[in-house]
């Protein structure tokens, strides 16, 4: 069953002036995805906590999973689990990046990029002992041989940082995406949060220093997830903000510029717009395109149901069109969820041009126990266009 629902415009956002929904000047007909609920499976290994659930293509039938695990209370390891059988079956858990190492009680945001020289990259943070903006880093492993084996740590960036992605630009520049909150520390709660961005012209074997590609006053801009756009559209992320009323909220460079402006993106200008018209705030957005050209969005939100806590969230998915804009047609991949459930720090997998994957991250009442959910959706092509 799939459940569609049309945005709504708005005019305004918390003091944020907002320009009216963008027009599409080349409509394509809209999609639809119709979820398959028999397709839903537990993908994470037994443990008590397994979150943050990200999947990437490695070759034509291999898939890798990388996700966040541990127990409940104490450290957090990064772990990898493989696929070649295009995601039917996984292999046993291989932990790329252990919970015994004295300089950290702790590691996650795990995620994965493969570069066109073959190698895989893994951006993680590390959060370490003492927490604080000398100790905590942005990190990153080289594999050189498809995932059998990992290089040495390499810092990315230092301070109080998190949830890292990353994307490959056609000149080979490899660039990581991260939340910041280093300027700020360790002034009082609330902090203020930007999103950083390094470079790396050697595919991730050296580093430029961090620059701000997104922040706004007295907010917490956060969990970018960049999309170099196709048919040189341009770099969009998406992120949250903890301090509007709605989120998420896109960000956009043309590739020719590649963030060097004078400034940063707004409204005003053009370059940052909230993703989604309806009065809603949406948390941990993903972002991925369909071979098509349509983009798809997800976050966690609400979902109408009446939560007790942000934990027993649901994943709702949106469809955008080639630019990042226009999301619309919402469906959830868990559309009767209880209210003692959740499915929160979500992402996407487009398995292939008919087919899209949400990887959930499955909560229960009761219990802290967390698990990594798969569930396919057929994209459904409906006729109906953007205008």
């Amino acid at each position: 069953m799939c459940i569609t629902v049309f945005a709504s415009a708005c005019s305004k956002t918390d003091g944020v002036p907002e320009s009216p929904p963008p027009i599409n000047e080349n409509p394509k007909k809209l999609i639809h995805i119709e979820w398959d609920h028999e397709s839903e499976k537990v993908i994470s290994h037994d443990v008590p906590q397994a979150n943050y659930g990200r999947v990437h293509r490695i070759g034509k039938d291999t898939l890798f999973l990388i996700y966040r695990s541990g127990r409940q209370k104490g450290h957090i390891n990064i772990a990898l689990r493989k696929s070649f059988d295009n995601g039917e079956t996984w292999q046993p858990v291989k932990i790329i990046v252990p919970d015994n190492d004295p300089d950290y009680y702790g590691f996650g945001g795990g995620e994965l990029l493969v570069l066109k020289n073959g190698w895989v990259l893994l951006v993680n943070e590390g959060r370490g002992l003492p927490d604080n903006n000398e100790k905590n880093n942005i990190q990153l492993r080289i594999s050189k041989d498809r995932g059998e084996t990992w290089g040495p740590r390499i810092i990315v960036a230092k301070g109080r940082s998190w949830e890292p992605a990353m994307i490959q630009l056609p000149d080979g520049e490899v660039q990581v995406y991260y939340s910041s909150e280093a300027k700020w520390w360790p002034s009082p709660e609330p902090r203020p949060q930007e999103i950083l961005m390094c470079r790396s012209t050697d595919n991730g074997e050296s580093w430029s220093a961090p620059e701000t590609v997104s922040f706004t006053e007295n907010t917490r801009d956060g969990m970018a997830v960049p999309l170099l756009l196709a048919n040189g559209k341009g770099i969009v992320f998406a992120i949250e903000n903890v301090g509007l009323a709605r989120s998420p909220w896109i960000m956009y460079s043309s590739v020719a510029d590649n963030w060097h402006y004078p400034d940063l993106g707004t409204v005003a200008n053009g370059r940052r717009w909230r993703a989604v018209q309806e009065d809603m705030h949406g948390g941990a957005p993903y972002l991925v395109q369909l071979p098509s050209g349509e983009t798809l969005l997800s976050c966690h939100i609400g979902g109408g149901r009446n939560i007790a806590k942000w934990r027993f969230s649901t994943m709702a998915v949106f469809v955008g069109d080639e630019e990042a804009k226009n999301f619309r047609e919402r469906s959830y991949p868990w559309p009767d969820l209880p209210s003692d459930r959740g499915f929160i720090t979500n992402s996407l997998f487009v398995k292939d041009e008919n087919t899209v994957v949400a990887i959930g991250t499955a909560t229960y009442a009761g219990t802290a126990k967390t698990e990594i959910v798969w569930k396919e959706g057929r994209i459904v092509r409906s006729g109906i266009k953007f205008h």
